[in-house]
């Protein structure tokens, strides 16, 4: 496999695939063989890629007959559902093995009755998983022989199987020996029980490893091949729960799943498949649930499995801790519960811990902590099993267990809001199967201290002490469950756990990422008011608008616009405000933008003579000259000049053109449009005046042009025509109302 991103390119080693062609039967039956190898010591466990197909006819099974010799470990791995695992390096079986043989006291025979079918069984397939740590015993070697329900005791041939893979490297080796007919017809008909005899062919080096058997077939009538699951089941309302059940017979079979509840039997409407699910559980679903099946040849049902549905606990502190919980059927069985898994969403999924504490491995040795995280099936081992299932990790507050780990969320720079944490846990039996611990977490501002977010403490009901599996979901009862979060930790040893240690498979945490803090942000002063903008953050629900007085802060929060910008009202002119900015979703608030400040002013003139603290009293009169230079205030605020500085240009210039007219020039700010203004001529001092208002629209002349220049000073020209007078006189004027 070949795997690349922005920084290069990885390639996996090569694995090399051998396909051969189909053997040729012997006595219509065609033995069909596979094998898989693992890598040695760079992965000490291997499992191969196959699935262990579902509906055997000995599915969880016991032998009816078990034949001499020692077989190592339970016989009940054998069909189990599942392949198991190989460890390199051991010389040994593994607890998902049994060793057969026919020398040094291995287990020699091992034979299944099929089930109470009055008719039998017609078998279809056969298939038996085998394997080795190496290439010393990983050969497949013995004979089948059945049996008819017309005469039980009396078994007859039906196929020797010799497999021996190449395995040059001696490393972990997995096989697979599947038996099917060559022809329409069925391997056997009316079977009631086979038999396994692996003294014949001999085994190498006296004996091999197995792992699974499982035997594919139907009866004529229906024929319950696996009672119904989970046994039991407990959720809250709102919760999900799906029912299953294994029943073989001649097609067409027809299904109907019952509900029972206060002794009476009813039909589930529309519930006409092998699989129940019910969704938006209520208090009314608690009842007990079985799969009615029949044909032409009779009627069969499943196992009844209870369900209770609970309320929703009350929050506590604004987390709700729902639980639910499922048992399998105990004895030879593995247990899968029903509910919905897929953490691939989670913000933890795959992430070794940040640090964790104690050995998680007593269950299954060479387990880590990083299967919390790997999202790994949920199956339970046989109650009769030696451990629970590889993906499970012992977790407590005794003998030595995992006692905490913590998560570093991905790098976000405003953290993460916490939506939901689930926690899947389980046992073999009812010995382990509690969950209980403390979760806390810290925010981006203070990685390192933790606040605890919640407790858990549930013990399933499990008097039957079969296979149990729990799920623990924290959610808010309103928003989230917190913000602007850095990381999340687990703490097994408070409360105490039940037998000092108990069974955990997955921990799954979900969010959102805070937004980041906005950008740009400015500020424009108005008559006691300042206009904010700023640039949209990516993920922003709405923004906090902090103002202060003094720079730095701190800040008060005055408003919380959706939007970009914001008008600051009702403030005092003359005041210097500072603002920030945040971003807000329901993961947390972002940091503050930069800070921008602003001062309000009055408008117009008097936002002028706020550039010029300088001027007091009397000297901030629109008539006042106070630099002497002959301008007076208002003249120097229409024109842009300063008060302050007699050396300015002059406001106002005057020539006279080619033919006579004296031409005026002057700029008039934007600011100065509020007000009236106006040119006034006369031919002497004493008048009369004729005044010429200059209007805010850009005019054409002559004699009145006015060039709009946008936000710069517009160009005011006017032309006097000189008519024969010997001389003109000129003067601008602004009205600026007095402010008391």
């Amino acid at each position: 496999m070949q795997a690349s991103n922005i920084f290069g390119i990885s390639v996996s080693g090569a694995s090399p695939l051998t396909v051969s062609g189909v053997p040729a039967p012997v006595a219509n039956v065609i033995t069909s063989y596979a094998a898989q190898t693992g890598l040695g010591n760079a992965s000490g466990n291997f499992s191969p890629t196959w699935t262990v197909a579902p509906g055997s006819l000995i599915a969880g099974k016991t032998p009816s007959t078990v034949g001499s010799g020692n077989f190592e470990q339970s016989i009940a791995v054998l069909t189990d559902g599942v392949f198991g695992r190989l460890t390199y390096g051991t010389g040994a079986p593994t607890v998902t093995q049994v060793t057969c043989g026919n020398a040094y006291g291995a287990g020699q025979s091992i034979t299944y009755t099929l089930g109470a079918s009055a008719n039998g069984y017609t078998l279809s397939k056969i298939v038996v998983y085998g394997g080795w740590c190496d290439a010393g015993r990983d050969q497949q070697a013995y004979t089948v022989y059945y049996s008819t329900v017309a005469n039980p005791t009396a078994f007859t041939l039906l196929a020797s199987v010799n497999y021996n893979p190449a395995n040059p490297n001696a490393v972990q080796s997995a096989t697979r020996a599947t038996l099917s007919s060559s022809t329409a017809d069925p391997l056997a008909s009316n079977v009631a029980a086979l038999k396994f005899d692996f003294t014949t062919p001999t085994s190498e080096n006296g004996y091999c490893g197995y792992s699974e058997i499982a035997v594919y077939g139907t009866s004529l009538e229906p024929a319950i091949t696996m009672n119904t699951l989970p046994a039991t089941a407990a959720d809250v309302v709102g919760g999900q729960v799906t029912f299953t059940a294994g029943i073989t017979g001649t097609a067409p079979l027809s299904y109907q799943w019952r509900k029972v509840r206060n002794g009476v039997t009813s039909n589930v409407a529309g519930a006409t498949n092998a699989t129940l699910t019910l969704t938006n559980l209520q208090a009314a679903d608690t009842a007990s649930y079985q799969l009615q099946a029949s044909n032409a040849y009779g009627v069969a049902v499943s196992s009844p499995s209870t369900l209770k549905v609970n309320s929703v606990p009350a929050a506590v502190n604004n987390v709700v801790a729902s639980m639910a919980a499922q048992t399998g059927l105990g004895g030879y069985t593995n247990f899968l519960p029903s509910w919905p898994f897929d953490t691939r969403n989670s913000l933890i999924a795959g992430m070794e811990p940040t640090s964790s504490a104690g050995d998680f491995s007593l269950n299954t040795a060479g387990a880590t902590v990083n299967s919390l995280t790997a999202g790994d099936s949920l199956t339970i081992s046989p109650t009769s099993g030696g451990d629970s299932g590889p993906n499970y990790l012992s977790c407590g507050n005794a003998y030595g267990s995992g006692s905490s780990v913590v998560y570093t969320l991905p790098v976000s720079a405003s953290g993460y809001g916490l939506t939901n944490i689930t926690v899947y846990g389980g046992w073999r039996d009812a010995g382990r199967d509690q969950q209980a611990y403390t979760v806390s977490y810290s925010k981006v501002a203070t990685p390192t201290t933790f606040v605890t977010l919640g407790t858990v403490n549930y013990n399933p009901v499990n008097p039957a002490a079969v296979q149990s599996a729990t799920r623990a979901t924290l959610t808010p009862a309103n928003g989230v469950l917190a913000t602007n979060v850095a990381a999340v930790k687990f703490d097994f040893t408070t409360p105490a756990s039940e037998n000092g240690w108990v069974g955990y498979s997955e921990i799954a945490v979900y969010g959102m990422p805070a937004p980041v803090a906005p950008t740009g942000l400015t500020a424009t002063a108005g008559d006691t008011q300042v206009s904010l903008s700023w640039t949209a953050a990516s993920g922003a629900a709405s923004y906090n608008v902090k103002r202060a007085t003094v720079s730095g802060g701190p800040y008060t929060t005055v408003a919380s616009p959706s939007g970009t910008s914001y008008p600051n009202t009702g403030l005092t002119n003359g005041t210097i405000y500072y603002y920030v900015v945040s971003a807000v979703n329901a993961g947390g608030e972002s940091g503050s933008s930069g800070q921008v400040s602003a001062t309000p002013v009055l408008p117009g003139y008097q936002a002028w003579l706020a550039a010029y603290p300088a001027l007091t009293g009397a000297d901030r009169a629109p008539d006042a000259d106070p630099d002497r230079d002959g301008v007076p205030n208002g003249i120097e605020f229409l024109t842009g000049t300063s008060p302050v500085d007699p050396s300015g240009p002059a406001p106002m210039t005057a020539a006279v053109d080619v033919a006579g007219n004296m031409v005026l020039h002057f700029k008039r700010v934007d600011a100065a449009k509020a007000y009236t203004v106006a040119i006034e001529t006369s031919p002497n001092l004493w008048g009369p005046w004729t005044s010429f208002v200059v209007t805010n629209d850009a005019i054409i002349g002559p004699p009145l042009t006015i060039v709009a220049n946008g936000a710069a000073a517009d160009d005011i020209t006017l032309t006097m025509p000189s008519a024969g007078v010997p001389r003109k006189f000129a003067r601008l004027r602004i009205t600026i109302p007095v402010i008391p």
